[in-house]
């Protein structure tokens, strides 16, 4: 009957254990980038719904609350709400970077340029938005 040796036991322990530290960190990293993705998808969807609700007629802003949510609110006070992760800080800035409170959306669903941007312990994303149009693009900066 043939039976593992020490050595070769402890090799293969050692083996597992070196897998399964890099799974752990590769699977650390993709959930910060899933998170970072949301946020991403959340931003976009609100500006869509805003702009959406105005081409209908009614009268919608969008405004940061608390610096961890989106609010659209519309003429007759319908409000839809996107809140965002504890760690995230949401800044609504203007086509200069300028801090503003809210941005207004016409009958045709334009607005002013604008930027929403969200800092996370991953980094600041800037998701910018063309006015007349909503077409978005979208900046990241890592932190080290």
């Amino acid at each position: 009957m043939r039976a593992f040796t020490l050595m070769e036991v402890l090799a293969v322990v050692v083996l597992l254990a070196i897998g399964a530290s890099v799974a752990t960190v590769s699977l650390a990293g993709a959930s910060d980038a899933a998170a970072a993705e949301r946020a991403i998808s959340l931003i976009r969807d609100a500006d869509a719904r805003a702009r959406l609700l105005s081409a209908r007629g009614q009268a919608v802003s969008l405004q940061v609350s608390d610096r961890t949510r989106i609010i659209v609110v519309t003429e007759n006070g319908d409000r839809r709400t996107y809140d965002f992760a504890d760690s995230s800080r949401l800044y609504l800035l203007d086509h200069d970077d300028h801090e503003i409170t809210s941005v207004h959306f016409d009958a045709r669903g334009r607005s002013q340029d604008y930027t929403v941007m969200c800092q996370s312990n991953t980094g600041t994303q800037r998701v910018r938005f063309a006015g007349l149009t909503g077409w978005s693009t979208v900046e990241r900066e890592t932190s080290p």
